[in-house]
């Protein structure tokens, strides 16, 4: 009987299906396009409110609150969650939920640990308002750890498959809340992105925002099934399934989708990523390289399927391709879109922490999936690397593309290895926090309020993470000079956290990751009110030894190495040149350095801002 009673038995169900529009409402009238997605059954509360997200649902332009939806109401559980609605409020809270939180799960899959995020000192969920207010937009706030989607009429002249004139809700498509998603994820893991100090760093935003979206379209069987039937195993075509918010792009009158995955003629433009600003498209830049490595990658893995259907000539018969052919191509698709969007996202951790460039993101992509994957059977990373250099993106102080060359360089014998306590601490704290998690979800014996946890996490970041930083302060204080951090400036810990994964051959693979930061005192007035900001990235492995230093150095007199006082002066001279760059595109910048001048920045990069421009051409960037 003692069976009986363990939580093996009590414990409710792993997953929590939902349903949801897997595009947006436009694309969902069909039967195949309102589907169903699972994601963790944990403790909810009306709103819902978990431990990551949390809905409120008040309507701006009404002055209402609508009635938040109770998904552990038996009626709702047994339909697995309510039935796609565009009238229906209590249906958008849970579709905003649902693909928040599966975005969630590829971020915590692809790194191996939880994503919590902070705000004002202490863990919070990210607050999610399907019907923020009247306007064709979206936009992530980091003021208020938000999310805030609008709705709008669609275009009276010009709508698309949408009815002119009628209500179109940003909360009911996938992408788009996806994409929002996303931006508030990044913005955790590399706070200082948000500081526009190159073109490509909101161009990076963006670009993984929409990566994120339509990788997700690959968890869809069925209509990865349809686009692989109809496209006879051909995934370049046009088709929603590499698409970004196609109802949108109708609605605002712009005939097509927001954005897609593809090159508008087939052919990759090299000179494109010179001349493009906008941080959208030239965001796109780098999702089409990173699908063109993902088409040419899946092309490879289903060479010997199309084979064997076609008796050895790789040439399909007319009509339908056969069913059995088109099940395992799709899961050969699927497996390869998990893989690419892992790689992805996994490349974070191997990221310096402040001013990034793409030819930086290259280089993480390379190295990280090159620790784990050394074999590179189906040679992602050489499709990733050729696609890179065929849209002109190349990393600063390489000799070559070759994965050798792009790897990060080890870290060198002078640099000492961390603490033992240090390691062994993080490594408890880190199970500890699993095993905590993990009976949390246990919901149907005990349930633990977002309230309690969120004190209880407080609590957990002020003991455990203090007497962490410490050390590590101490570290970086010692090996300065092979940190290639200010010699004069103070030293902030950004961040400390483990990772694990499971290479090819099974095994785990352990390692830390610390992120060191530092900021000049003073504004310099060159740089428009973005702060000097430099940093380095250090990778430990599990014993503690140093592997990588991904560093972006700020400059100094002092410096001994002449390379990394080389590196430090022309990043922070970029940084005035592109400055400089925006003052010219900014047609107000002229009478307004009297009222906001010295803060022109970030007047001119913020996400809300940035999104009201999402279909304009030629933007400006304000």
């Amino acid at each position: 009987m003692k069976r009986l009673e363990s939580d093996y038995v009590t414990a409710g169900p792993k997953r929590r299906p939902l349903q949801i529009f897997a595009f947006d409402p436009m694309l969902g009238r069909s039967s195949e396009n309102r589907i169903s997605v699972d994601v963790t059954n944990e403790p909810l509360t009306h709103g819902p409110r978990g431990r990551l997200i949390e809905v409120v649902d008040y309507d701006a332009v009404h002055g209402v609150f609508y009635a938040p939806v109770n998904l552990d109401n038996p009626d709702i559980l047994m339909t697995g969650g309510l039935d796609p609605d565009e009238s229906d409020p209590r249906f958008h809270q849970q579709m905003v939920y649902a693909v928040a939180m599966k975005v969630f799960e590829n971020f915590e899959r692809a790194l191996g640990r939880q994503v919590r995020l902070l705000h004002k000192g202490r863990y919070r969920p990210l607050r999610v308002l399907p019907h923020a207010f009247n306007g064709s937009n979206a936009f992530y706030d980091p003021k208020t750890l938000s999310l805030n989607f609008g709705y709008f009429t669609a275009d009276l002249d010009s709508p698309g498959a949408n009815i002119p004139g009628q209500v179109v809700f940003t909360s009911l498509s996938h992408d788009i809340v996806a994409h929002e998603t996303t931006h508030a994820v990044v913005d955790r893991l590399r706070p200082y992105f948000k500081w526009a100090t190159n073109r490509d760093v909101y161009a990076f935003h963006e670009a993984i925002a929409d990566l994120v979206a339509i990788f997700q379209h690959f968890t869809f069987p069925d209509i990865l099934q349809r686009a692989i039937r109809e496209g006879r195993t051909d995934l370049r075509r046009e088709d929603p399934l590499i698409e970004l918010a196609r109802q949108f792009g109708h609605a605002t009158g712009g005939g097509d989708a927001l954005r897609t995955a593809t090159e508008p003629d087939d052919k990759p433009d090299p000179t494109l990523y010179e001349s493009t600003f906008e941080p959208h498209e030239r965001g796109s830049i780098l999702v089409r390289a990173v699908f063109d490595a993902f088409f040419n990658t899946y092309q490879a893995r289903i060479a010997d399927l199309v084979r064997i259907a076609t008796g050895g000539t790789g040439v399909l018969s007319e009509g339908e391709p056969p069913t059995d052919l088109v099940r395992r191509v799709a899961a050969e698709a699927a497996d390869t879109a998990q893989l690419m969007l892992t790689m992805c996202i996994r490349a974070f951790e191997y990221l310096p922490p402040c001013d990034l460039r793409l030819g930086d993101y290259l280089r993480a992509l390379v190295t990280a999936d090159y620790t784990l994957r050394p074999e590179d059977q189906y040679h992602m990373r050489a499709n990733l690397i050729e696609a890179f250099r065929a849209r002109g993106i190349y990393p600063d102080d390489v000799v070559s593309l070759a994965e050798e060359s792009l790897v990060w360089e080890e870290a060198g014998r002078e640099l000492g290895p961390l603490h033992a306590e240090v390691v062994e601490e993080r490594l408890a704290q880190e199970a500890q926090s699993y095993a905590e998690v993990s009976q949390s979800k246990a919901a149907s014996v005990r349930k633990m309020s977002p309230e309690y946890q969120d004190d209880r996490e407080k609590r957990l970041v002020q003991e455990h993470q203090a007497e962490q930083a410490v050390s590590l302060h101490e570290y970086a204080e010692q090996y300065r000079s092979e940190l290639h951090l200010h010699p004069d400036l103070t030293i902030a810990v950004h961040g400390f956290h483990t990772m694990f994964r499971v290479g090819d051959d099974g095994q785990l693979r352990t390692e830390l990751v610390a992120q060191f930061t530092q900021k000049a005192d003073d504004l310099d007035p060159d740089l428009g009110g973005l702060p000097t900001i430099g940093g380095t990235t250090v990778i430990f492995s599990a014993e503690g030894t140093p592997r990588y230093i991904i560093s972006k150095p700020l400059p100094s007199d002092s410096w001994d190495n002449d390379d990394v006082r080389e590196r430090a002066n022309v990043r922070v001279e970029r940084i005035r040149e592109f400055v400089a760059d925006c003052d010219l595109r900014d047609s107000l910048y002229a009478w307004s350095q009297s009222i906001d001048g010295v803060s022109r920045m970030e007047r001119r990069f913020d996400f809300a801002l940035v999104h009201q421009s999402i279909r304009r051409k030629g933007s400006d960037g304000r």
